[in-house]
């Protein structure tokens, strides 16, 4: 890309004006987050996200038998659980509800493709067994309370088969 004095810049497939060039980069992206429509519905994506959360939690409790808990910081996100099922790997329960189509992720956000124990949860206070037995769950106001069911059907699921007795 060359710039020129009169404001044209020179690329090698095309000559544009700048003022055009600003004009075509608002329209795309006024046309991107019109399709998302993320900004403009925000505190109703925040209170669906809100409300899967409060339905996870009360879905949990059912496998409360089973030792089922959840890493709760003081502070949490409403779209992050942090879920431990004892005597099972997390990587293992990964797959299990991967084989299920149910897809959540291992640990934490900041040891994932780690090695060494999450620094995150070891925060929290959580013992070495909790964090190997540890899965994160992310809910976006696109999920449904279908989602949940799944999860906690895999779950269940999941700790009759391969939990350690």
């Amino acid at each position: 890309v060359i710039c020129m004095p009169n404001k044209r810049y020179i690329h090698r497939d095309a000559v544009i004006d700048l003022d055009d060039a600003a004009e075509l980069m608002l329209n795309i992206l006024h046309r991107q987050f019109s399709m998302f429509s993320g900004y403009t519905n925000a505190e109703t994506h925040r209170k669906t996200v809100a409300d899967l959360r409060a339905y996870l939690n009360e879905r949990l409790a059912e496998l409360a038998e089973s030792g089922v808990a959840q890493n709760k910081p003081e502070k949490q996100l409403d779209n992050i659980a942090s879920i431990v099922i004892p005597g099972v790997r997390s990587e293992t329960m990964l797959n299990h509800l991967s084989a299920r189509e149910v897809y959540v992720s291992a640990g934490s956000a900041c040891s994932a493709h780690s090695k060494k124990k999450s620094d995150a949860l070891t925060a929290f206070g959580a013992e070495d067994d909790r964090i190997d037995s540890t899965l994160r769950v992310s809910l976006s106001y696109t999920n449904a309370k279908d989602d949940i069911d799944a999860l906690i059907d895999g779950l269940r699921a999941g700790i009759a088969d391969l939990q350690k007795k």
